[in-house]
């Protein structure tokens, strides 16, 4: 939402709040969403429905209209003058440029070094978690590691595998590093800022798949569909916000780089299997990569289904539905 500044916008949207619950008409509900700057997909995230639903209201259906007006009403008093937090480049996998340090890396024993360390090059896949509204404070390096790590280890990597990890600290947040033998290079981190936004990226798996393809002489490069690490971090990463008293809306963004004449391998319907495990489909794009809302109602899989379906179709391959129920927490 943001920051409502203008003496006309002000006196609409208090016009509008002394209305009695329930006289809201459509020119009400357009002028507050347009006033507070709300898109369809937030309002939708606010109540629960889908955005035809939104559409449908706009266009003048009744039914809803009571719903979305209280929905409104609490998204103003719940954040009256809040400022969304900035988004930057969206579509980018990385937080830092490449030859950019990451951060120091905390010593693995006491009396022991630190150093720099950078995220290696390769094709990425990463997925951010920010607060939707700015709460004004600032977190140290340390209150981000103690939220962190403490009472259960939420900053998880997005792809699992790393049997060691690392931490790094720099002026603007602490993160997570898969350690492959050299402390001042990974192929991994999750890193949460000091405005409670996190970005985790990995840098090794999309390449493992095309060295692993072409040493062994496959004619077609297999993705794996990756949605249950997505869901997974997504849940963790929602539950560590909410610990440190953000939320309870949270803007996601999801992306994968690389996969230009890749396709896909996904499982098989339960109780069945696929004769022949070959990857389906082949994208004809480099990246796919989507935004949207994730609140209190909402599952990971529920939330980042927009980017599966994106990225399933860049393969020109139907999501099969089945693909759903598996691996969805809550």
């Amino acid at each position: 939402m943001s920051s409502i500044t203008n003496s006309k916008e002000i006196s609409i949207l208090t016009r509008i709040m002394e209305l009695p619950v329930g006289s809201w008409e459509v020119a009400d509900l357009l002028a507050a969403r347009e006033t507070l700057a709300l898109t369809q997909a937030e309002l939708a995230a606010a109540i629960g429905y889908d955005r035809s639903a939104i559409a449908k209201i706009e266009g003048g259906d009744v039914a809803p209209r009571r719903v979305v007006e209280l929905a409104v009403r609490y998204l103003v008093d719940k954040r009256p003058q809040g400022n969304r937090l900035q988004i930057n480049e969206p579509e980018n996998a990385r937080f830092r440029p490449l030859g950019t340090a990451i951060g120091i890396n905390e010593p693995g024993f006491p009396g022991g070094e630190d150093a720099e360390v950078q995220l290696v090059p390769g094709p990425a896949i990463w997925l951010r978690l920010l607060p939707e509204f700015d709460s004004g404070r600032r977190w140290s390096s340390i209150e981000l590691k103690k939220a962190a790590t403490q009472s259960g280890f939420l900053l998880v990597q997005l792809m699992d595998g790393y049997s060691d990890l690392g931490f790094v600290r720099s002026g603007d947040g602490f993160g997570v590093f898969g350690m492959t033998g050299d402390r001042s290079i990974t192929p991994a981190v999750s890193f949460i800022f000091e405005t409670g936004e996190i970005w985790s990226v990995d840098t090794y798996i999309v390449g493992a798949m095309k060295e692993h393809a072409k040493s062994s002489g496959q004619r077609l490069v297999g993705i794996p569909y990756f949605e249950d690490r997505f869901k997974f971090s997504l849940h963790s990463f929602r539950q560590l916000l909410t610990r440190m008293g953000l939320g309870p809306q949270f803007r996601w963004i999801a992306g994968i780089e690389g996969i230009k004449d890749c396709g896909v391998f996904y499982p098989a319907r339960a109780g069945q299997y696929f004769l022949v495990p070959n990857p389906h489909g082949r994208s004809l794009v480099d990246k796919v990569w989507e935004t949207g809302m994730i609140n209190e109602s909402d599952t990971p899989a529920s939330a980042l289904k927009p980017f599966f379906t994106k990225l399933f179709n860049s393969y020109n391959v139907e999501r099969p539905e089945y693909l759903d129920e598996l691996s969805n927490p809550r």
